[in-house]
């Protein structure tokens, strides 16, 4: 056991918001806290939106998965 002072930390999954953030994409951050249900998705930014959201399924919501995937994308090479 150590000596000293213990502090836990615990650290739950980005929520898909977050994610964003993450991976640069904040204007898509914007546009989501502005949607009202009723409100029309143009198709493109609804295309946007759902590879994030698979890439969000795909990579999960830890921080340090997130930040690699920023980094090097989903097989290594830079997106």
């Amino acid at each position: 056991m150590p000596v000293g002072r213990i502090e836990f930390c615990f650290i739950g999954p980005l929520t898909f918001e977050e994610f964003l953030v993450g991976v640069g994409d904040q204007r898509l951050v914007d546009l989501l806290q502005k949607f009202n249900l009723g409100d029309t998705i143009p198709l493109p930014i609804h295309e946007q939106l759902l590879r994030r959201v698979k890439d969000y399924w795909i990579v999960g919501g830890m921080p340090e998965a997130v930040a690699a995937f920023s980094e090097r994308g989903i097989y290594g090479d830079a997106e």
